[in-house]
């Protein structure tokens, strides 16, 4: 398949990621077409019997065509001998052409390179940003979460407390009510007990006096006439009666049942 300048001026090589430049094995490949087809080229317009044409070739023999081209005072000569010229020239032009899209297509994937690298790298630069504002964002709501978490906490700690010391006091309180109201039963109790045994022994000590007394009337009326009469006969018998009934001789009372029971002493006489 030969080579047009329309293949030259629409080949595209592959961009390499990484590095900058072509992918080597497509422009060798490239070069050598476009070699074997210059080697065609200047075959074809030389004969059988020519060289293959170079690169160098091919530029000085476009030098030597233009330096043709200038005005001069020798006739042209027509034929065969101008057909080699213009193949060279033709030659010449093509690698030029080849250089100048090999350079334009370089320049180009430098600058998608560059381009590409750049947006890759703000894509990461933002992409970057964007992780961190939201990891920011995510700690200031977990630490706020956790900060009101642990106000709720602390208040209703508190409050459950204040409730707990209300409910004990409330309790102490009626506790407290409670053992001075039994206190004063206990007291009124104890009042009641000793005003009824009081009024029991005095009762009784009454009852016991008030026979005593009526004994006593009767003996003593028996009593006197004997005393009378034994007083008459011995008048020491009323030292001995009145040492009976003081037996300590100190003038005091004996104590009676109730105050025996109250823990009372009984009272002293002058």
């Amino acid at each position: 398949m030969p080579l047009t300048p329309e293949d030259v001026r629409n080949k595209r090589f592959t961009p390499v990621r990484l590095r900058e430049g072509y992918d080597m094995g497509e422009v060798d490949q490239f070069l050598d077409e476009v070699e074997s087809e210059l080697q065609r080229l200047a075959a074809t317009g030389n004969g059988s019997d020519s060289e293959p044409v170079t690169t160098e070739t091919a530029e000085h023999a476009a030098a030597s065509t233009t330096d043709a081209a200038k005005p001069t005072s020798e006739p042209v000569v027509a034929g065969a001998d101008n057909t080699e010229p213009h193949t060279v020239a033709a030659a010449s032009v093509a690698a030029a052409r080849l250089m100048e899209l090999a350079g334009r297509n370089a320049d180009q994937v430098v600058a998608e390179a560059e381009a590409s690298a750049e947006s890759i790298v703000s894509e990461a630069r933002a992409q970057a940003q964007r992780l961190e504002q939201e990891s920011t964002s995510k700690v200031e709501t977990m630490q706020t979460e956790a900060r009101e978490r642990s106000e709720r906490v602390e208040t209703e700690v508190g409050t459950r407390r204040r409730e707990l010391m209300a409910e004990l006091q409330t309790e102490r309180d009626a506790i407290g009510a409670e053992v001075e109201h039994l206190r004063a039963f206990e007291r009124e109790y104890r009042s009641r007990l000793k005003l009824y045994f009081s009024s029991q022994l005095a009762q009784l000590e009454g009852e016991e006096t008030a026979s005593t007394a009526l004994s006593d009337t009767d003996d003593g009326e028996s009593r006197s006439d004997e005393t009378a009469v034994g007083r008459s006969a011995d008048p020491d018998a009323a030292d001995t009666d009145n040492s009976e009934a003081d037996p300590a001789g100190d003038g005091q009372q004996p104590r009676s049942r109730l105050q025996s029971l109250l823990g009372e002493e009984p009272d002293q006489h002058s």
